[in-house]
């Protein structure tokens, strides 16, 4: 949520809401998530889009973020979406573990991609491929390349 000028905006998910506090009246309009829109900044509200002609890896280590690491492929359906490493595919959902993360491979796999992940253990993450984390803590944090993330929210 933003204040500017005594207007309040409440942003939920792509819903947003705009009313002026002084008089409680309230102008409801929509946004629409486009095509290849996995979320928005956190700082700034601005949607963040993958490259479609670049591998996507959605990572997540523990299981309690499966259901939401495939809630962020809604807008990426036209794309092929696998958790299997060894099929071809536009974007792989995988639950990694640090023994994997550590594998030459698949590191070399996760330097070429673009990576979002998903939930805790983004810290052994950032530490195992140098990774440049963003300053605070976030449930997603997406990776065009090897530089710093940024901190997504859907």
């Amino acid at each position: 949520m933003t204040c500017y000028e005594n207007t309040y905006v409440e942003c939920i998910y792509n819903r947003v809401s705009e009313s002026n506090l002084k008089r409680r009246a309230c102008k409801p309009f929509s946004y629409r998530k486009e095509r290849n829109c996995i979320g928005f900044e956190s700082q700034s509200d601005r949607p963040v889009f993958i490259d479609e002609k670049r591998k996507l890896y959605i990572l997540y280590m523990y299981e309690e973020y499966k259901c939401k690491a495939y809630k962020l492929c809604e807008n990426l359906s036209h794309l092929k979406i696998c958790s299997d490493l060894s099929l071809n595919s536009d974007i792989y959902v995988i639950c990694v573990d640090f023994k994997q993360l550590t594998n030459e491979v698949f590191q070399k796999a996760l330097y070429q991609a673009q990576v979002l992940w998903v939930g805790y253990g983004l810290k052994e993450y950032g530490y195992t491929l140098r990774r440049k984390l963003p300053y605070e803590s976030f449930d997603c944090v997406f990776f065009k390349d090897q530089n710093e993330g940024i901190g997504v929210y859907e």
